[in-house]
């Protein structure tokens, strides 16, 4: 309705209530055109279940007054109207869960209909829903907690047991078993600093031993696996005088084998040769043994 138009109504409508406050008492006709203008006023406002309500009470001042019945049943079909439309509307939001929307329309419905149980069934869904999911953050919050003390007071007793191992080990000077317990550990707890210097240590003492016992190679397959975890001057000058040593025991061991079995001797040359490239002795030798090997090779092939 355009404004002009609402005006128009709004002075005709005046017009037929003073026209029917002539029928009741002075302080009725008060009281009855009060209602009936708050009643224009909330309609104008879009408060129609108030507008509707102001009219019914209006009604009951002069239940004959046909032009209140006209407004009331007006009212009451265009609140139906709206109704129905939201309805629809809700309807096609409910499977969605789109439970803002749905609730926005569900309040616009109660506004018009405040007793509509549609609205106020879906509301209630909506809050269970809400409530539900709240409750089911919760818990999985609280099993998030949970799963991760278990994992702390796991970390703990691990730590706690790695200790004690190790600690007996280092007493007992077992430093092949502490290398395994430390290597085991650092797999589940790969920054543990603890475990990386009874690595280290174990490492060492381990090249230590073989050293002692003679048995060179070994402690430098220790020794190298040290120098990757903390590659210091003192373990590579370590490593560098034990290659040479081992590069020149092959050498020797190949020089007596020369005459009598070239073979070996090349075997042992290209050992010297792996130990410590810049053995140059060893490396010209084997140039030399390579070159005999290759001449008996060709001489058995001809025989």
């Amino acid at each position: 309705m355009s404004a002009a138009n609402k005006k128009y109504y709004l002075s005709a409508l005046i017009v037929c209530i003073l026209s029917a406050c002539a029928t009741v008492t002075h302080e009725q006709a008060d009281i009855y055109l009060q209602r009936q203008l708050l009643a224009m006023q909330l309609e104008a406002e879009e408060q129609y279940a108030d507008a509707l309500i102001q009219w019914k009470i209006a009604k009951t001042i002069s239940p004959q007054q046909a032009l209140v019945d006209a407004e009331v049943r007006r009212l009451s079909q265009l609140i139906s109207q709206k109704t129905a439309l939201l309805t629809a509307q809700a309807k096609k939001l409910t499977p969605a869960a789109n439970s803002n929307s749905l609730k926005t329309i569900c309040l616009k419905i109660l506004a018009l209909e405040p007793d509509n149980q549609f609205a106020m069934q879906q509301l209630r869904n909506i809050e269970f829903k809400t409530g539900l999911s709240a409750a089911e953050k919760k818990t999985a919050k609280m099993n998030e907690n949970i799963k991760l003390s278990q994992t702390q007071q796991q970390l703990q007793k691990a730590q706690a047991d790695y200790n004690q191992q190790s600690q007996n080990l280092l007493k007992q000077k077992n430093f092949s078993a502490l290398l395994q317990l430390s290597q085991d550990y650092l797999l589940t707890t790969p920054k543990n600093t603890e475990a990386q210097q009874h690595q280290l240590h174990a490492l060492l003492k381990l090249a230590e031993v073989h050293q002692l016992r003679g048995e060179n190679e070994q402690a430098i397959g220790y020794l190298e696996q040290a120098y990757k975890l903390q590659p210091t001057s003192g373990v590579s000058d370590q490593l560098s005088q034990l290659k040479q040593q081992v590069s020149n025991h092959y050498f020797v061991q190949a020089n007596k084998v020369l005459k009598s079995d070239i073979d070996k001797a090349v075997e042992y040359l290209q050992s010297s040769v792996a130990f410590d490239h810049n053995n140059q002795s060893a490396t010209k030798l084997l140039f030399q043994a390579k070159r005999i090997q290759q001449n008996l090779r060709q001489i058995k092939a001809t025989n």
